[in-house]
């Protein structure tokens, strides 16, 4: 597969390189640089990708940009590449594990078994959270009397029953 990147380009981590930095797969930033080795230039391999991430807060590479971080291709050396994929849009089981800031989430005209609140929940702050098409109270209404709410309600007696709650 061949990925065209380019400068400013949203992306994310497609592999763990740092974890204790927060350099790990589902890691969010924007390309700043493309560098080639001395002598070449597209469409051979480049030599690694500047990015700045998001989270990144560990010890700078470069003072001036802190949370710039050069990604190197991974792999054998037949088949070196760069760990990074296009990351404007996200699927909602891409996204499990995140916190985001800004959250645009199409939960679409049904719902998906807990995956309306798995997108929800990947937003830090209410005011970051924008929902389309917007959520009615007519659709909140169809919900609570859904199979999904009863057997929800059927298992919290049950565990109180058991006095786990």
């Amino acid at each position: 597969m061949e990925l065209l990147l380019n400068k400013n380009a949203r992306v994310m981590l497609t592999s763990n390189l740092w974890i204790e930095a927060g350099l790990v797969n589902g890691a969010l930033g924007y390309i700043q640089s493309i560098v080639y080795r001395p002598g070449s230039a597209p469409p051979l391999p480049q030599s690694y990708v500047l990015v700045d991430f998001d989270g990144y807060s560990r010890i700078p590479f470069d003072d001036r940009h802190p949370k710039r971080v050069p990604i190197p291709a991974i792999g054998k050396a037949s088949t070196k590449k760069i760990p990074l994929r296009l990351a404007w849009a996200l699927t909602i089981h891409k996204s499990q594990g995140l916190t985001l800031d800004k959250v645009t989430i199409d939960i679409g005209p049904t719902e998906r078994s807990g995956l309306t609140f798995v997108a929800i929940s990947r937003v830090k702050y209410l005011q970051g959270l924008r929902i389309m098409p917007p959520f009615t109270y007519a659709r909140y209404e169809k919900m609570k009397g859904g199979k999904q709410v009863a057997r929800r309600k059927e298992e919290e007696r049950r565990l109180k029953s058991l006095e786990v709650i």
